[in-house]
């Protein structure tokens, strides 16, 4: 029984590996699959040259480790780290918020160390908290050695107060406070678009974007803000990285800033992520680095074309490279796999359910300064504009995206009456009924005496509703609502319900699911995307059912010159219904495999997979059969085009002996997620 036990485990331990369970799992356990991801690892981090400042390049080791030491000892630990004070008055003025004085004992307390310690554990032990590269999971467990020391250096740091300069948090949450303040006193000036809403800066995760009127007092004005921060707190700025923008000002005032600040001029549009910040429509040059790397840009239809592309040539060649003939239409991929496709997302539907969220943003994120400028500057103090808007040529281009898919929204903004100050009665949806001048059917030129931009308070006195007779059967419903609605001196308030509920969140892919185009449900779809089958399996059943594998058939089809004759039997033409059921050496390996898994085939392709739909059966026996039927079109697919390229045959009993190994490996592999349902299965092949 001991050997028994122990073979046991020799087996799970190949099927384990053979399933490609990952080695993270596993953990360490000297196989040559360890170490040939160890290699692969370091082969990818190794550094092999260093540019340096002076264009050269440094590829010597010896030199490179010290260029990396001098670099990080400059940035973490200066020879002479600055030494500033800041007095209480200054911080007071960047902020009227004062702590509880009950609290204030708590901040002169040092932490300790279990509550240090209780913190770095909770912290993700696959995430890196710094320079060093070494994830929590390292001090967790090596805590009893590197605990000590790590200890002693954070309480070190709350006791003497010192902080690297390298931390660009504190500049970008005390930099803008400071000017800020420096504007509303007048020592520079508002950018013309930015006076309404006094909106002096923009930060981009460690960018800083300070807006100016463009005079060269208020760039030396806003450039000795940053320099009284330095001596403040230490913290400066780099001035030969620092660059300004301009628009509208004359090239003698540009030089003046140049040659009096010493700043060096950029060339708009600004760029952030590589992609242009510019009102236009993006074209394909601004897309260029989309294309090579993933962003959350809003990006053109031309572009989107470019990416599908890219994505068929790799779908169906493995690489991006030349030319490529797709099997299945980009339209047909992009549905859903219930529906036929491969649940690939549409990009012209994305874009739309992202700009969605965009709208969203209006009525549900009023702290926003991009809503606070788009509010006051192109719906003009109202949000109810939203729905009647004309798109104009003025308009950037992504308000003209937020304007077209409008339409979508409306049915999922409602807004609720209280006192019907901001319910707009004709464009606003505050009705079971949406758009009222669509339900009621009325023309442009008709109004019903209300104008458009009457609010439901406008015609709601004395507990009345001021509406014209009803003269319509839709008319009159609208009355028999507008009789369960009484105003009360509440605020109206805006919901987001997509779903019929009202949802406190949004969802990019729940939206982009409820707006893109939906085929009819295929009924093949869970016998071809089974959750517990081999991938690759089911990529060719998909393909298969589809008839899109190019057997001889369909290659005469397309005008190609070649042998009809069948490669397994070479008695009959090939087509994909004799190919996989009525040849007869295909035959004999379903014989083979029907008998292993209790199964009855059909030598009919439609009949075949009705039958594998309709039979009922226990879920482990459909799953066998599925695993079964997928294996055996791979394995016969896959000897066809071996006996077609490569000039090699292979017996029956051969092919039996592969999907044999295939099917017990895949089994074997989620035996630990579901060790009833694998020794199920197990027992059913075995038992013939």
């Amino acid at each position: 029984m001991t050997k028994l036990t122990f073979l046991r485990s020799i087996e799970e331990s190949y099927f384990r590996q053979r399933s490609r369970i990952s080695w993270l799992k596993e953990g360490y356990q000297n196989t040559t699959f360890f170490h040939r991801l160890t290699q692969v690892r370091n082969s990818n981090n190794y550094i092999r040259s260093f540019l340096l400042a002076n264009g050269e390049s440094e590829s010597d080791p010896i030199a490179m480790g010290q260029i990396a030491i001098s670099h990080f000892k400059n940035i973490l630990a200066p020879l002479n780290p600055p030494i500033s004070t800041s007095t209480p008055l200054w911080f007071q003025e960047l902020s009227d918020y004062r702590f509880p004085l009950e609290l204030l004992g708590s901040l002169s307390s040092y932490p300790e160390p279990e509550e240090i310690t209780s913190v770095l554990f909770k912290l993700n032990s696959n995430k890196s908290p710094g320079p060093d590269g070494l994830t929590p999971g390292f001090f967790k467990a090596a805590w009893p050695v590197v605990g000590p020391d790590v200890l002693a250096g954070i309480r070190s740091f709350f006791r003497f107060g010192h902080m690297p300069p390298a931390l660009n948090s504190t500049i970008l949450s005390l930099v803008p406070k400071h000017s800020d303040k420096a504007a509303e006193e007048g020592k520079f000036g508002y950018h013309y678009a930015c006076r309404d809403t006094k909106l002096t800066h923009l930060c981009f995760a460690d960018d800083l974007l300070i807006f100016c009127d463009g005079s060269l007092q208020s760039v030396k004005n806003v450039l000795e803000v940053l320099e009284s921060f330095k001596q403040l707190s230490g913290f400066s700025v780099s001035i030969s990285k620092t660059c300004f923008f301009s628009s509208g000002v004359h090239q003698p005032e540009i030089d003046q800033i140049v040659s009096h600040c010493g700043l060096a001029k950029g060339n708009l549009p600004i760029r952030y992520l590589g992609v242009p910040l510019c009102t236009n429509k993006l074209s394909i040059a601004n897309c260029e680095p989309l294309i090579q790397q993933c962003s959350t840009f809003t990006i053109p239809k031309s572009c989107i074309k470019i990416i599908n592309s890219l994505c068929g040539a790799y779908l169906w060649k493995g690489t991006v490279e030349g030319n490529h003939s797709a099997k299945v239409s980009w339209e047909t991929i992009t549905l859903s796999k219930a529906e036929g496709g491969l649940s690939v997302r549409n990009m012209v539907w994305w874009n739309k359910a992202c700009s969605i969220k965009m709208l969203r943003l209006l009525f549900f994120r009023g702290g926003s300064i991009w809503v606070a400028w788009f509010i006051k500057n192109i719906l003009s103090g109202n949000l109810s504009n939203l729905w009647n808007l004309k798109e104009k040529n003025s308009h950037s281009s992504a308000t003209k995206k937020i304007l077209r898919v409008r339409d979508y929204a409306f049915r999922w903004i409602k807004i609720i009456p209280r006192n019907g100050r901001n319910s707009r009665f004709w464009s606003d949806n505050w009705s079971p009924f949406g758009n009222l001048r669509t339900y009621l059917d009325l023309p442009s030129s008709t109004s019903l005496g209300i104008r458009a931009s009457a609010a439901l308070e406008d015609l709601y006195q004395q507990d009345r509703w001021l509406l014209p007779h009803p003269r319509s059967e839709t008319q009159l419903n609208l009355h028999i609502f507008l009789s369960t609605i009484s105003l009360t001196d509440g605020t109206d308030e805006y919901i987001w319900s997509p779903l019929g509920s009202p949802l406190s969140t949004y969802s990019t892919g729940m939206i982009y699911n409820a707006i893109k185009h939906h085929e009819p449900a295929v009924p093949w779809s869970k016998i071809v995307w089974s959750s517990r089958g081999i991938p690759r399996h089911n990529f060719l059943t998909w393909l298969l059912v589809l008839n899109r594998c190019p057997t001889k058939d369909r290659m005469l089809n397309w005008g190609l010159q070649t042998d009809p004759a069948c490669m397994l039997c070479n008695a009959s033409a090939e087509s994909r219904d004799h190919l996989f059921f009525q040849c007869p050496y295909s035959w004999n390996l379903w014989t083979a495999l029907a008998e292993r898994a209790h199964w009855s085939p059909s030598r009919n392709w439609d009949v075949g997979i009705d039958r594998l739909l309709l039979t009922p059966l226990p879920k482990h026996h459909r799953l066998l059969i599925t695993l079964a039927w997928q294996a055996g079109l791979y394995l016969l697919w896959s000897e066809r085009n071996t006996r077609l390229h490569r000039k090699e045959f292979r017996s029956v009993s051969s092919l039996v002996k592969q999907a044999d190994a295939l099917i017990r490996n895949r089994i074997s592999s989620f035996r630990e997620q579901n060790p009833t349902l694998s020794s199920n299965m197990l027992q059913l092949w075995f038992d013939h």
